[in-house]
């Protein structure tokens, strides 16, 4: 069965196809530049091709739970902790103030883009015996569901058991909906019950 169509290009159809190859010069096995190629493409094309977007891999897609029946599923690189690099430029008295801010329920990092905030805390992180939840945003997170139901799943993974009183409520999309407030304090709730 074949996908359907969301880009505003058409796809180009196997006649299509063969009178573009046709229509290259010379044999039909021959090596071209990519510049070549995309320059030849570019021409035989009615419209400008969109680049595809890359599907995450079926190994990064979390099975739903028991609790996460219906339609949730939780990617699992949003979830990962960026990999780290091979040299890390030492910053002892940021680390040191990280550590420092341990026994404060929350800690901010801001700085400007680029400045380094993610290699910061995920080197921390890695230095710490302490469980955490790494958790990425994105756009799809503005939604009180998607973040509430990522930052459950991911406490989840940590301690088993947890989460299943804050993902069974949202699945409730109707009371979800009228009260997206509550879904917070069910999980903060679950939180408290777990410490």
């Amino acid at each position: 069965m074949s996908e359907p169509n969301h880009s505003p290009h058409p796809i180009t159809s196997a006649a299509d196809s063969a009178a573009i190859l046709n229509s290259f010069p010379g044999r039909r096995s021959m090596t071209l530049s990519y510049a070549t190629l995309r320059t030849l493409l570019e021409e035989s094309l009615p419209e400008p091709s969109m680049p595809r977007q890359k599907r995450p891999l079926a190994s990064e897609i979390a099975p739903a739970g028991p609790a996460t029946a219906g339609a949730s599923f939780f990617l699992r690189t949003k979830l990962l902790p960026p990999r780290p690099a091979p040299e890390i430029l030492g910053r002892l008295r940021l680390l040191e103030r990280l550590t420092a801010n341990l026994t404060l329920p929350v800690t901010l990092v801001t700085a400007n883009a680029g400045s380094g905030k993610t290699t910061l805390v995920a080197d921390f992180l890695r230095q710490q015996d302490r469980p955490y939840v790494w958790y990425q945003l994105d756009h799809t997170d503005a939604d009180p569901a998607v973040f509430l139901g990522y930052l459950a799943y991911g406490i989840q993974q940590r301690v088993p058991d947890f989460g299943e009183t804050t993902l069974a409520y949202l699945q409730q999309a109707q009371a979800l909906a009228q009260q997206p407030e509550r879904a917070a304090d069910v999980l903060l709730n679950e939180i408290l019950e777990g410490t």
